[in-house]
């Protein structure tokens, strides 16, 4: 099997990410760097739910695959690689965060 490198490109910053879960954790760290971002962000927890657990909380008791953004700010990353930039997307949206400057490449 192949290694891909995934190169998510935000603001015209390159970083290396190793697999789809870190790019997410990348983009949403990098719109947390500004204040009005993770706030909407932190107000999301517990809200956006999934059929069966939690998938933005301040735990990640309930969660089968969490990444941590921050202290009390977990997300869960227990999907496919669509589902998983869906919801990105989902979050994105949500808290009104522009993404078209954000670009990934994907690197054997």
């Amino acid at each position: 099997m192949n290694h891909l490198s995934l190169i998510p490109k935000i603001e015209n910053q390159r970083i290396t990410a190793s697999t789809w879960k870190a790019v997410v954790s990348e983009v949403l760290k990098k719109a947390m760097t500004q204040k009005e971002m993770e706030d909407r962000l932190m107000a999301l927890r517990d809200r956006v739910l999934g059929r069966k657990r939690t998938r933005i909380s301040a735990s990640c008791k309930t969660m089968r695959s969490p990444v941590k953004l921050r202290e009390n700010l977990y997300i869960e990353t227990h999907y496919d690689t669509s589902n998983l930039m869906n919801f990105l997307i989902q979050i994105l949206n949500d808290i009104h965060y522009d993404y078209n400057n954000i670009e990934v490449v994907i690197k054997n």
